[in-house]
Formats: structure tokens, sequence, C-alpha cells
């Protein structure tokens, strides 16, 4: 991720809408994933976040995305992530920053968002940006190499992908 999102230089955005709003009021500043940034010589951090779908049709909260090298999505619930930005100007400048080069990444939710459809008891739309396949985040954990075996089936012409977890 690093390398691809720039080396040291590089200028990351971290999205952590998956998340619950507990989750997000217990970790306002997001000290502890800039931190992990910071430890791979990455200082350029900021977080993006909103529930709201006019906001993510905002110029204000797009505007750190147009000199992202790179964007992680956090973990938490998938459908929260497409449920605010799906559709909206944010998910056009996250286009932009890999038709930019630039890298996005995520850890569980995150992960899942990428693909063109992924699993959350049932196959559902997400954003496309890894396109033809289906993102399976938990994969042995959560035993989805047995439960989505017949809707996946049904799409034989994507690429099905099981992550596990800590991968």
């Amino acid at each position: 991720f690093l390398e691809l999102a720039g080396g040291y230089g590089a200028n990351i955005i971290v999205i952590p809408t998956a998340l619950s709003d507990s989750e997000l009021s217990r970790q306002p500043n997001f000290e502890k994933v800039k931190m992990r940034f910071s430890n791979l010589g990455i200082d350029s951090v900021q977080i993006l976040h909103t529930r709201s779908r006019e906001e993510a049709n905002s110029k204000q909260i797009c505007s750190g995305l147009k000199n992202a090298t790179g964007v992680f999505i956090l973990g938490g619930n998938t459908q929260r992530i497409l449920d605010a930005y799906q559709g909206t100007r944010l998910e056009t400048e996250l286009r932009n920053v890999l038709a930019r080069d630039g890298i996005i990444a995520g850890v569980s939710a995150g992960s899942g968002a990428l693909g063109s459809f992924f699993f959350d008891h049932r196959l559902q739309r997400g954003f496309q940006f890894l396109e033809g396949t289906i993102i399976m985040n938990h994969f042995l954990s959560r035993n989805k190499q047995f439960d989505n075996s017949d809707e996946i089936r049904k799409h034989d012409d994507y690429l099905s992908i099981g992550i596990d977890d800590n991968t």
C-alpha cells in the first residue's frame, strides 16, 4: 500500500464510515489509525467521514481527495459505506484517485465495498472498483465457502475472492 500510494510522501485519506456511531465516538481523532500510518513513515493522513449523502455530494468534503494518493477504508458494516457514498460526488472523487494511479484499499467491510459485489447475508452491489469481482471478507471464519456457493454459481462470470481474517 505504501509503495503504491507514493511512498513516504503519500497523501492518505482514511474512511471510517463503516464503523458504528458508538465506535466513531470512541475515537474522534483516530490517533491509533494515524499512528499506524506514521509508523510506516506516512505523516499526511486525513480522516474523511459523513453519513450524509448531501454532504458526500459537496465540494467541501471531497476537497481532500483531490490530492490523495491513497485511500484506506476501515471495517465495520459495508452497507454504511455504500449508503453514504455510492452514486455521489465522493464516489466520483474516489474513482479519480484511481485514475491518477493512486490506490484504494480496505480491511473487512472496506475491502468488500471495492468489488462489483460483496456478500453480507446476500449478494449486494459494491463500488465496482475491482470490476467483475465478488468480494467475500471473513471467508473461512464465517463459513462463506459453504453459505454462498449457490449464489456464486449463479455468477460464474465473476471472479469470487474469499479474504480470510488477518490477511
